[in-house]
């Protein structure tokens, strides 16, 4: 959803999404499970890091420094039951919201 005067900023692995919220409390975080195209086609690499890996980094930060709230996008529906999970237990607020096709 891009809202009107709303900034986005992409990551599109998870060192690098790390490094962003590293930097930034964001409003809203939209996280997606498969980060590569070979996660997404179901072939992941063995040492792969994917959405999971990032909810769970999430789920570490100090509070104050956490996104203000996330979105899970993915497709992946195991994937988002583990990111919610992970999140839901950390009290991070959160809605799935997956991609309509």
């Amino acid at each position: 959803m891009n809202r009107i005067g709303m900034d986005i900023t992409a990551a599109w692995s998870y060192d690098e999404a790390c490094k962003l919220l590293s930097e930034v409390v964001f409003d809203e975080a939209y996280l997606d499970h498969d980060l590569s195209e070979m996660a997404a086609a179901g072939r992941p690499g063995k040492d792969e890091k994917t959405g999971t890996h990032v909810a769970e980094f999430i789920a570490s930060m100090p509070v104050e420094k956490r996104p203000k709230f996330v979105i899970i996008h993915s497709f992946n529906p195991a994937g988002r039951i583990r990111m919610a999970g992970i999140l839901r237990d950390a009290g991070v607020r959160y809605l799935i919201q997956p991609f309509v096709g």
